[in-house]
């Protein structure tokens, strides 16, 4: 089983203005690659708020590539699926990009952290910083690297503690439908549990 948990900052409101991109590839229950990029946002400018959340600015980006330079990467690292801590916002980063690029969605089934530690962990708050400091996961809040690592160890908790082997068999065992990026199209990752149906509030970039 092989999966990349990713993670997104954003100059401002709109989606598509990835300015950091990260990334942890497991396999077999193990981490085998870990990084994280900036990128030139579309638009091209900073929303003071997001700057206070993530400490990016213009002068960090703007000589770089933009988000196309590193969108490959995911198929270029093969993995049978994505995770991401509420993925809401970071599936729809990537659909919002690839939208004003003019480009297909990379297609791909994917996992939310945030579903499945509602199931999991009921009785507890489930921002990435929670379920991180439930586990010990060291943590370095909306730095893009740190996020996707804490969210891809996030979920192997979740397969070690449901002993499931497969991504379909933890959903089975939790409740779980899978999302999926379709090429011009998605289905979110929900759960069919009452105390799971509220909606993952969108992280603050």
């Amino acid at each position: 089983m092989r999966y990349l948990a990713i993670d997104f900052e954003t100059a401002n409101a709109s989606r598509s203005s990835i300015c950091a991109f990260g990334y942890a590839l497991f396999e077999d229950g193990k981490l085998v690659a870990q990084g994280a990029d900036l990128c030139r946002p579309v638009p091209d400018y900073y929303d003071p708020r997001n700057v206070r959340i993530h400490g990016i600015t213009d002068q960090k980006t703007r000589h770089l590539a933009g988000f196309e330079a590193h969108i490959d990467r995911i198929d270029q690292l093969k993995p049978d699926f994505i995770a991401a801590h509420n993925a809401s916002f970071d599936i729809s980063c990537i659909r919002h990009w690839c939208d004003q690029a003019g480009r297909k969605y990379p297609v791909y089934p994917y996992l939310c952290t945030v579903v499945t530690s509602r199931i999991l962990y009921p009785d507890m708050g489930h921002t990435l910083a929670d379920v991180s400091r439930l586990h010990g996961i060291a943590l370095n809040h909306h730095e893009a690297g740190s996020d996707a690592l804490a969210c891809g160890l996030i979920l192997q908790k979740a397969f070690e503690s449901t002993a499931a082997r497969s991504a379909q068999e933890l959903c089975q065992q939790l409740g779980i439908q899978m999302g999926r990026l379709a090429e011009d199209d998605y289905t979110a990752c929900v759960s069919s549990r009452p105390s799971s149906r509220r909606k993952a509030a969108d992280r603050p970039r």
